[in-house]
């Protein structure tokens, strides 16, 4: 059975890669972006006397249709990884929920983390956001 510290130090090692989380949310939103622009169509200026090569009568839609369904479910998936990262982080109070990003997502320094927000040391803030975290995970 996974305890409640292996638990937090599992949530502190997956925070560290929300970063990249993030921009595999942002490339998948992207290319759904672009799939939507292949599946309606842009208008193009009228082209008199150019020989099309490719088929008038046959339609890739279905192609871009299985791959907007790739792509949605790429997107979904980071989405929820997200989501369920920054559901025990969004249970903090606020000045936690700060220092916790900045210390594990952003990656700055824990001692200036520390200290921006007001705590005695490093180890004190430690002390505050594992309290904070034990008390989420207790009632999961």
């Amino acid at each position: 059975m996974v305890t409640i510290e292996e638990e937090i130090k599992h949530l502190k090692n997956e925070c560290k890669d929300m970063n990249y989380y993030k921009k595999k949310l942002k490339e998948a939103e992207l290319k759904l972006e672009e799939i939507k622009v292949r599946l309606q169509g842009v208008s193009s200026p009228r082209l008199e006397g150019v020989y099309i090569v490719k088929d008038p009568h046959k339609s890739d839609k279905l192609y871009w249709l299985e791959v907007e369904k790739k792509w949605i479910k790429e997107r979904d998936k980071y989405q929820n990884i997200i989501n369920e990262l920054n559901r025990p982080i969004d249970s903090m109070p606020d000045i936690l929920a700060d220092a916790f990003r900045s210390a594990y997502i952003d990656m700055v320094n824990h001692d200036k983390v520390a200290e921006g927000y007001g705590f005695k040391s490093r180890f004190a803030m430690y002390d505050e956001i594992n309290n904070a975290l034990k008390k989420y995970f207790l009632t999961q």
